[in-house]
């Protein structure tokens, strides 16, 4: 194949033949709906805004993992035996992603925090990586 390709991962994924890919990068919802109260940022005082838009809106927990178990099935079907996942997240949903990787097979290898301007923990001086990226195979 030797392309890199870019769409809506379930409507791309269930295109693709089974094995087919060496590596999966893919930054799925956050899941990011914010308490509506004002959050600010420590030292620039900035107001931190939520993800607002449809596609990172889910009802529930449940409703979310369900989502991102789909999806990890549907980029395990399509990988190679000895091919890579990596998984761009927000400490928000990492943790939920991790756990799911897991029930599905997967194998964790890396775990790679990037800090840039992370958001805030809602409380005093919470502070957090910006994005965790897992490097993760299609198991043992």
């Amino acid at each position: 194949m030797n392309r890199v390709i870019l769409g809506n991962a379930l409507e791309v994924l269930g295109k693709l033949p089974p094995a087919s890919v060496d590596m999966v990068f893919t930054d799925p919802p956050y899941f990011l709906q914010l308490p509506k109260k004002e959050l600010r940022r420590w030292t620039v005082k900035t107001v931190v805004e939520g993800v607002g838009d449809d596609w990172d809106k889910f009802g529930s927990f449940a409703e979310y993992d369900a989502f991102i178990g789909r999806l990890l099935e549907e980029v395990k079907r399509v990988m190679k035996p000895r091919a890579t996942l990596w998984v761009i997240a927000t400490y928000h949903s990492i943790f939920r992603i991790g756990k799911i990787v897991q029930d599905l097979g997967y194998w964790i290898l890396n775990d790679v925090l990037l800090k840039t301007n992370p958001m805030p923990n809602p409380g005093p001086g919470g502070r957090g990586g910006s994005y965790r990226l897992c490097g993760l195979g299609p198991g043992p």
